[in-house]
């Protein structure tokens, strides 16, 4: 799926049957509340279906929470592998360095101020189109300031002054749980497959 040339997917054939998807960025967020949350693994599924099926829930649940994953993935069942970059955008060695909860005025205010999107009044931006602009945000918004903090390597910081100072960012900008990508691809795999 290229980004630029093809049209974005919101319908998944399942069963031989053509299925509406709701991709809109807000979904997916939703999804990782629901993959964290407590409930038992059925309820996950169940509950992940009824959020991206809206109208009518296809009968191959298999299917369904497939189709889901590669929602949540871009389209890209590597994914997971490639989400490590080293420009500190988004993830770096696999630690998960920006939640969308805990970091929503954060990311709020730099697509307001880089996109001129106010993602509150808006009603649809896929997934995809969300995410793109996420991994493209520039230096200079507070929130990438906060995940470059996060996925600093102190070990590698040889400056003492700076290796502290980085140290005190790192814990006043910690997240309250440290999931990677992966660990949350892991939770929808278990959660998709306990079922």
């Amino acid at each position: 799926m290229n980004l630029l040339l093809d049209i974005l997917p919101e319908t998944e054939v399942i069963g031989g049957r053509e299925y509406f998807m709701d991709c809109n960025f807000r979904t997916c967020i939703i999804l990782e509340k629901i993959l964290k949350s407590n409930c038992s693994s059925r309820r996950k599924v169940l509950e992940s279906i009824d959020l991206f099926f809206p109208d009518e829930k296809p009968s191959d649940i298999i299917a369904a929470t497939d189709a889901i994953l590669r929602v949540y993935r871009c389209g890209d069942n590597d994914k997971p592998d490639k989400k490590t970059k080293k420009n500190g955008n988004v993830a770096l060695k696999n630690k998960l360095i920006y939640d969308y909860d805990y970091d929503a005025p954060y990311i709020y205010a730099a697509f307001l101020a880089q996109y001129r999107v106010d993602l509150n009044d808006i009603d649809f931006l896929h997934w995809w189109k969300f995410h793109a602009m996420f991994v493209g945000l520039e230096k200079r918004s507070k929130i990438v300031e906060i995940m470059g903090y996060r996925a600093a390597n102190l070990n590698e910081i040889k400056n003492k002054r700076e290796r502290d100072r980085i140290a005190k960012m790192k814990e006043i900008y910690a997240l309250p749980q440290n999931l990677t990508f992966e660990d949350k691809v892991a939770l929808a795999g278990a959660a998709f497959g306990g079922i």
